[in-house]
């Protein structure tokens, strides 16, 4: 008896497995999107009998990501492969579509013309699969009017942006080209700053709290305009070449008397090759900000361009204020060392070493402050204008009139606390150091 239920048990097994073989019908592929695709593009297959798929290859090439989503539909990834169909493998067998795909390949960038320009330039780039492309940036930034001329051929025009390299994005991948393409810095451009009112010093929610920030307090301001860009070296070069280290007129009499005594005509740091740390160097151009100032060169150089250095209030209200708010940091209220130039940034600084140098203004594109001005976290120190003091109703008075004056915006080697917008600090008129330079107003 034992025997004949074992012998029916065995049959009854090869009953449903005979079953389930007769369960599993041969697949079928209907149609996919897309019908263009580049490595890494994530394609829909639909079909009948699709369940269980093991595999889906493009042209013999597997897919990865491989996902069923019912008995009608299957997602994979594409890979580097060429033209040709897709097939899908179940238990039930293999199906391959009727209509071939078209593979696009990666784009690649060879070159491009001009090599520079500024906004609303024309610039033709040439390359190979450049067919489709969904964008072209500069530096990150989208150019506008992008036109595919051929496959090897694109134009686009030049966006607000700075110096940095051109990327395209086709269906196929992304291309970056092999050299930057170089953004004249318009040193003396001037961003225009409404009156009216705004909250200076620390908000109170800030990750450090000095007492010489406190207390937070309404102030209201003339309208006036501030430099997009710290001062570079090429508009530097410019006064010192009009003559402004022999015109008396332009100095207060404190820095006319220190600059005869010391016999200045040049800031410090001013050749263009320089050494911060040993064993490495780089080369300022003259889109680098000017470094090696004291605030008595600083000061005569802005009554040359016609303007001023910035009150600690101007700075501050340009550096931070939305409207409605103020910023922990030009950019917004969350850290982010890779936003600016500091000595734990990552991006190297305008193509060269991160550390112990400046980066050419405006390299940071994402640190722009909401009013547009770069650079105001980081890179070099900015001078103002104000003696060194406590602010009104300060539970910690100090007055360093007429021995120390202010600084804002940390440089590129400075400490975590000094980048926030309502850091302040101070130092003798007569202090000029690689990681110090200013900004104009009028």
């Amino acid at each position: 008896m034992r025997k004949t239920l074992a012998v029916l048990a065995i049959l009854i097994a090869a009953s449903f497995g005979c079953a389930s073989s007769a369960l599993a019908l041969i697949p079928t592929i209907t149609s996919f999107t897309p019908t263009s695709l580049g490595a890494g593009t994530k394609v829909t297959i639909t079909g009948t009998n699709l369940t269980g798929a093991t595999s889906v290859k493009f042209n013999n090439v597997s897919g990865t990501s491989v996902t069923v989503l019912s008995a009608t539909s299957v997602t994979a990834i594409a890979p580097k492969t060429t033209t040709g169909k897709i097939k899908v493998t179940t238990l039930g067998g293999t199906a391959t579509s009727a209509a071939s795909f078209t593979f696009i390949p990666v784009p690649t960038i060879t070159s491009f013309t001009p090599t520079s320009g500024k906004t609303g330039v024309k610039v033709t780039i040439t390359g190979t699969n450049l067919t489709g492309a969904t964008s072209v940036k500069f530096n990150g930034v989208a150019g506008t009017t992008v036109t595919v001329v051929s496959p090897t051929t694109i134009t686009a025009f030049v966006p607000d942006t700075s110096t940095g390299v051109i990327t395209i994005t086709t269906q196929g991948g992304t291309a970056t080209s092999p050299k930057s393409f170089i953004v004249p810095i318009v040193a003396s451009q001037m961003i225009a700053i409404p009156a009216g009112s705004f909250e200076m010093g620390n908000n109170g929610n800030e990750p450090f709290t000095p007492f010489n920030e406190l207390p937070k307090r309404t102030v209201t301001l003339a309208a006036y305009s501030i430099s997009k860009y710290e001062v570079t070296r090429g508009w530097y070069r410019q006064f010192i070449n009009a003559g402004g280290y022999s015109k008396q007129s332009l100095w207060s009499a404190a820095g006319w008397s220190w600059k005869v005594n010391y016999s200045r005509t040049q800031p410090q740091f001013w050749t263009a090759t320089q050494s911060w740390t040993p064993g490495q160097s780089f080369t300022q151009t003259d889109d680098h900000p000017v470094v090696g100032v004291t605030y008595y060169e600083a000061e005569a150089f802005c009554k040359w361009a016609g303007g001023h250095l910035p009150t600690e209030a101007q700075w501050e209200r340009a550096a931070r204020w939305t409207g409605t708010a103020a910023n922990v940091y030009p950019w917004g209220n969350v850290w982010d060392v890779e936003k600016f130039n500091n000595f734990y940034d990552h991006n190297p600084a305008g193509g060269g070493f991160q550390r112990y140098q400046t980066a050419p203004v405006g390299s940071y594109i994402a640190s722009a402050s909401p009013v547009g001005c770069q650079d105001m976290a980081g890179n070099v120190w900015e001078w103002t204008q104000d003696w060194y003091k406590s602010y009104p109703s300060s539970a910690t008075p100090l007055d360093y009139t007429n021995t120390y004056r202010t600084m804002r915006g940390g440089g590129w080697g400075s400490v975590d606390s000094y980048y926030r917008c309502a850091a302040r600090f101070y130092s003798n008129p007569s202090y000029a150091y690689y990681h110090l330079g200013f900004r104009l107003a009028k």
